[in-house]
């Protein structure tokens, strides 16, 4: 089955209300320079021992992700840097890549791919050399 098929079906099963409408799915691109391949690779090798050429890797599940961050720009914008920030201590011993996602889905509906699907994103322990990562915005002013 055609992995972005897939992806359509899951992502308006789970948040579009049923309509005649088409599934848009808008590109932002978090930056992905040399450092944050070189970072994907070297996380690659030291957490799933893959020696990898690319960064690519074949999806086998989808894992969907709930934010404490309350916002689609807020949320984009701690992705974004290659590195990972300072106010998350308990992963910067594992590596220095930063946590992203493929699809961001923002409270309106609006769902965003941050990289390509067969790229690898950090989003879960153990399965990000065999999943695509959904994120949805789901934070509030109140938490």
């Amino acid at each position: 089955m055609n992995l972005k098929f897939l992806i359509t079906i899951l992502v308006s099963l789970l948040f579009i209300k049923c309509s005649e409408q088409e599934i848009k799915i808008i590109d932002k691109p978090i930056i992905f320079n040399q450092d944050r391949i070189h970072l994907t690779k070297e996380y690659l090798k030291d957490r799933y021992n893959l020696d990898r050429d690319s960064i690519t890797i074949t999806p086998k599940i989808i894992v969907l992700h709930w934010t404490v961050i309350p916002s689609m720009i807020e949320t984009f914008n701690a992705f974004n840097s290659p590195y990972l920030p300072n106010w998350r201590p308990e992963l910067e011993n594992v590596s220095g890549l930063n946590v992203s996602s493929q699809f961001l889905v923002d409270q309106d509906g609006s769902i965003y791919r941050l990289m390509p699907e067969t790229y690898m994103a950090r989003h879960v322990i153990g399965l990000n050399h065999s999943s695509i990562g959904i994120e949805n915005v789901g934070g509030s002013e109140d938490l």
